[in-house]
């Protein structure tokens, strides 16, 4: 558009099928940001970082934008601090491996919809980190077969109350370490597919979880590993 601000060629090749430009607003250095192209547009396969450090983002429109191809999405919205709400259920994720700190220090983010996602994933911490906002999360579609590190997961989430994690089943579990640390509003999470062993970094998984929280695990051993190192306010269930 004549009025645009800036443009950039986007496009891998940098032959101009992709074009970034920006629209001024009617507020003083905030601007609306369009990516276009005559075609559909493929997310890289290394998505790391993608729109990370838009500290100002308040919305993202997906409209004629694909995942097919993205096996990394490290960071992708890492320190977004001013996103309300994210809708990725439009995001394939047959090829996703790796979501570290995807979501992190997303402050304000209230709702984060994946529905339809089924990825495999192998590196998965700090994924949550620190979104403030969240309130509830479903993550039974996942496959966490090879995943060992599930440390810092939902570190910060002060306001999650309940994590649906019931169908996660890992191979082997080799870090928890603060994965739901400072989750002060929790009061019920589901790892009971989770086979935990002492070689598990369980120190600080749950430290200063909500009083009387409910957390759902494997089995009695599981339960008592727990027990001895975490506090003595959390309700430990097990599935047997």
């Amino acid at each position: 558009p004549s009025n645009a601000v800036k443009t950039w060629d986007l496009s891998l090749m940098q032959d101009g099928s992709i074009i970034g430009y920006l629209l001024p607003t009617s507020e003083t250095d905030r601007y609306k940001m369009t990516i276009c192209a005559n075609g559909v547009i493929n997310a890289p396969s290394y998505s790391n970082n993608l729109f990370a450090e838009m500290t100002n983002l308040k919305s993202i429109d997906f409209t004629n934008f694909t995942t097919n191809y993205v096996d990394y999405m490290n960071k992708m919205f890492y320190n977004d601090k001013s996103l309300i709400s994210l809708d990725l259920s439009g995001f394939n994720t047959d090829h996703l491996h790796q979501m570290w700190t995807t979501f992190g220090n997303c402050y304000n983010l209230q709702t984060l919809i994946l529905t339809g996602w089924h990825p495999t994933i192998k590196s998965w911490g700090d994924t949550f980190r620190e979104c403030r906002a969240l309130t509830t999360l479903d993550l039974s579609m996942f496959d966490v077969t090879n995943t060992t590190n599930f440390s810092g997961l939902f570190y910060g989430c002060t306001n999650l109350t309940s994590v649906n994690m019931s169908t996660l089943n890992p191979t082997e579990v080799k870090s928890i370490k603060q994965a739901f640390t400072n989750c002060t509003s929790l009061t019920s999470v589901d790892i009971g597919k989770m086979n935990i062993t002492s070689s598990a970094e369980l120190l600080e998984a749950l430290k200063n979880v909500k009083n009387n929280a409910t957390v759902t695990v494997k089995n009695n051993t599981v339960k008592n590993l727990l027990a001895s190192t975490t506090s003595s306010t959390i309700n430990f269930v097990t599935n047997e």
